[in-house]
């Protein structure tokens, strides 16, 4: 909104940039060296692409519309792509690089520069050394439907609220907390506003 069209580094959020194509529209193309994206496993979302398209570095998203859900005709689309000789450098930076919907992010980046496994980085002192236990439930998530989100396919909300929120589960989930590491503090993943009251 208020960026000047001079300076030399342009902060702003995806959907800042993509919310409107009147902003969209502003954006001079040429007038960019470098495009630095964070979270670049998104990069496939309907708001990267047309930001991408704006810039040179990806396809018409209007074809994108006429081929969801297949994943296959997606990656054919970037794959033959060939992004404007004016178009700015790419540079993509993401701390989990596969997506659930197999979309190759090597048909976004020529190379990955820089990489480091969760093992590299705990030897290396980074990142603490953790202990994973796997608690088994009866969870049967074969009758919740997916639903196609911006990020890729995911399972639909209140399907599986009724399947995960239950009194026996929740149970398991506290009992495992007692049983493993108690009075740490504990982050829990919930599906929804009610499971994090139950």
């Amino acid at each position: 909104r208020s960026a000047s069209p001079t300076a030399d580094v342009v902060v702003a959020s995806i959907q800042t940039l993509a919310i409107s194509p009147e902003r969209l529209e502003r954006l001079r193309p040429d007038s960019f060296g470098t495009e630095v994206g964070d979270e670049a496993h998104h990069i496939m979302a309907r708001t990267y692409c047309q930001l991408r398209a704006r810039l040179g570095l990806g396809p018409d998203v209007s074809e994108l519309a006429s081929i969801k859900g297949s994943s296959r005709k997606v990656m054919g689309l970037f794959k033959d792509f060939k992004p404007a000789p004016s178009a700015p450098l790419l540079l993509g930076f993401t701390a989990t690089p596969h997506r659930p919907d197999k979309l190759g992010l090597e048909y976004i980046f020529d190379q990955m520069a820089y990489s480091r496994t969760m093992a590299e980085m705990m030897t290396e002192g980074w990142l603490c050394p953790i202990t994973g236990w796997r608690i088994e439930t009866a969870l049967d998530l074969s009758g919740v439907r997916l639903t196609h989100g911006e990020y890729g396919e995911d399972y639909q909300e209140k399907a599986l609220s009724a399947v995960v929120n239950t009194p026996a589960r929740n149970a398991q989930a506290v009992k495992a907390y007692q049983d493993y590491c108690p009075g740490q503090q504990a982050i829990v993943f919930c599906v929804d506003v009610d499971h994090t009251r139950a």
